[in-house]
């Protein structure tokens, strides 16, 4: 984004260098005073001076103003924002601000206002202080105004990737309520304590408390009397309440009276316990919700697809979408999901590749990089794949490395993807060595599934999704029995349920994750040495065959279990005669990637329906194991 700031003291300072330093915006600046603007570029705050001729080029613009310069500022430059532009304030209290946004937002409806106040700041101000990390850990309170999700999920992140905490949203009136508290009164009770005579002579007598008391003394009398006057009300209501307690403190020490004086610090003690349990219950919320984020939300129903613009709103935070598809969804879906996008607020591109596995390739990759390149896409951006297994992998690999990863949506319309290959945060490309050789672990923000979308899957394809329901149903026995129900759905999300937990312990395939390539050893051999002509699910089907009959030809699988395999493969129609031979595959199989230091192989074997081991073996010895008796 171009990003203007108005107003380079500490606040507008600091944003500055921090947007710069941790994101790929530009940031254009402008002060009254000359020399902040000189000694902001000199230090890195901004990119170049931001002159009245660039207001039209910016995507959003902060003025860090005092409230009433910031509406002036504010009323001086909306009419020569571009459409869909963002302005946002940073003032201290909010309830006149927000009133003058409210009005310039009949007037500009096409311009989005977004009230912001960032709780950080420094004992000192001005330019001279401004520093990248100001913003660290802390909370920013936003005040929304008629806006739609997108510009405030655009801010939010905004903030979030310069190191803010989390962020509040409050109404003016909340705000100003809290304010007058939190950090008035704070201000008010600071200045008032260091009028005290003493406090040029406390040197050698004070230590931390002291400093605690008196950091905020030193501050901008012009721009703070502002703030107090602005919220009179709220403030007086403040100061009347701690003089309240000054005063029974005052007259319990006077009267000499220590039961009460005792039961008043009590009382202060359990008020700053319950006080700091809030504030880390709070923390602790945040933290827990952050590990949760690591792991995909999922949405499996019917009719999800026309919804997909409501359903992602929350999710994907920037303006801009690079919806990737294939040839063959983008004439069933595309314009529905477009559609639905754009009703809620984005702007959206698409990338249409050649349906099929031989697209999954270095070129298609790169072209989709380009696509997001010429889209203008920024890392509060996203790529939404919509469509099956192949989309998928390679929208997710391009969506992990453009801008070193920006957010990742998939909407999955196969079978395939929906029990596999959209979930758990494995993406790649085929290479000419062999199958998903080059790709990343990188879990998506948001997986849909919508049942509705398997009514125009051709049966080919929903048999090839089906291939890796019968390796969860031999991992699991309870898979295996809802087969025979015919119940779509609970399989579905049974088969779900059954990988995500798996993901959940082990991310990055370092052990228990290894059982999910059950038959994938010689499955991606086969695909490889078909040329890719054989579907995914029917070669795992293949590789999962040649490892069970291996294990009964052992004895490890009992003939009641290899025979009730080799049923339910036949009842939904798979073959599993193998066109190439086990030395041929084997030679592919050397280029895997589940292959360690080039000698032995992880195998997923196969001792009965829902026991499945992972053993390391030799090529050699893999060869002998599976070779016909």
């Amino acid at each position: 984004m171009n990003i203007g700031i108005i107003g380079l003291g500490l606040i507008g300072g600091s944003l500055g260098k921090a947007i710069l330093a941790r994101t790929k915006h530009l940031v254009y600046g402008k002060d009254i005073d000359p020399i902040a603007v000189i000694k902001a570029r000199l230090t890195n705050a901004i990119t170049e001076q931001l002159s009245d001729e660039m207001l039209e080029k910016l995507d959003l613009v902060i003025v860090a103003l005092p409230p009433a310069k910031t509406i002036q500022e504010m009323e001086k430059i909306v009419p020569h924002l571009k459409k869909g532009a963002i302005l946002i304030d940073c003032a201290g209290t909010k309830r006149k601000v927000i009133t003058a946004m409210e009005g310039l937002k009949k007037d500009y409806p096409d311009i989005e206002f977004v009230g912001t106040h960032p709780m950080a700041g420094r004992e000192f101000s001005g330019i001279d202080y401004a520093i990248e990390g100001l913003f660290d850990n802390s909370f920013i309170i936003i005040t929304p105004v008629q806006n739609t999700m997108p510009a405030l999920m655009t801010v939010k992140e905004l903030f979030i990737a310069i190191g803010a905490e989390d962020i509040e949203v409050a109404n003016k009136d909340v705000h100003d309520k809290m304010i007058a508290y939190t950090s008035q009164l704070a201000h008010i009770v600071s200045s008032a304590y260091i009028k005290n005579p003493l406090a040029v002579e406390h040197a050698g007598f004070s230590a931390g408390s002291f400093k605690d008391l008196t950091r905020v003394a030193r501050l901008n009398p012009e721009m703070w009397s502002e703030l107090f006057l602005e919220n009179k009300d709220n403030l007086t209501t403040q100061i009347d309440e701690i003089q309240k307690h000054l005063s029974e403190y005052r007259n319990a020490i006077d009267s000499q009276d220590k039961e009460k004086l005792n039961k008043l610090l009590q009382e202060g003690v359990k008020q700053k316990k319950k006080s700091e349990d809030v504030l880390n219950a709070r923390i602790k919320k945040l933290k827990d919700t952050k590990e949760d984020d690591t792991q995909s939300k999922i949405l499996l129903d019917k009719g999800l697809i026309p919804k997909a613009g409501e359903l992602i709103k929350n999710i994907a935070t920037g303006r801009n979408i690079l919806i990737v598809t294939d040839t063959n969804v983008s004439k069933l879906y595309l314009e529905t999901v477009q559609n639905s996008l754009e009703r809620v607020g984005y702007k959206i591109s698409s990338f249409v590749f050649p349906a099929g596995e031989q697209s999954k390739n270095y070129k298609t990759y790169i072209d989709i990089l380009s696509a997001a390149s010429e889209n203008a896409l920024t890392r509060n951006d996203s790529i939404l794949a919509l469509g099956g297994g192949v989309v998928s992998d390679i929208a997710g690999f391009a969506a992990a490395t453009y801008m070193r990863g920006i957010k990742y949506i998939t909407i999955s319309t196969s079978l395939l993807g929906m029990v596999d290959a959209a979930i758990g945060g494995k993406t790649g490309i085929d290479t000419e060595y062999g199958k998903n050789l080059t790709g990343c672990f990188y879990q998506p923000s948001l997986v849909i599934c919508d049942l509705d979308a398997l009514k125009t899957l051709p049966k080919e394809e929903y048999k090839n999704g089906f291939g890796e329901v019968i390796k969860y149903a031999v991992l699991d026995g309870h898979i295996m029995d809802l087969i025979n129900k015919g119940q779509a759905k609970k399989l579905i999300e049974t088969c779900i349920k059954f990988k995500m937990d798996i993901v959940s312990k082990d991310e990055k395939e370092g052990g228990l994750r290894r059982l999910l390539n059950l038959g994938h050893t010689f499955g991606h051999a086969i695909e490889k040495a078909s040329g890719y002509e054989e579907k995914h699910g029917e070669a795992v089907v293949k590789g999962m065959y040649i490892i069970a009959k291996a294990s009964n030809n052992s004895g490890k699988l009992s003939d009641l279990s290899f025979e009730k395999i080799k049923e339910i493969l036949q009842k939904h129609g798979f073959n599993t005669e193998n066109s190439f031979s086990i030395e041929e595959l084997i030679e592919i199989i050397k280029a895997d990637k589940k292959m360690d230091n080039n000698e032995v192989i992880n195998l997923v074997d196969i001792e009965e329906i829902g026991q499945c081991n992972v053993r390391k073996i030799s090529l050699n010895e893999l060869l002998t194991y599976v070779k016909e008796k």
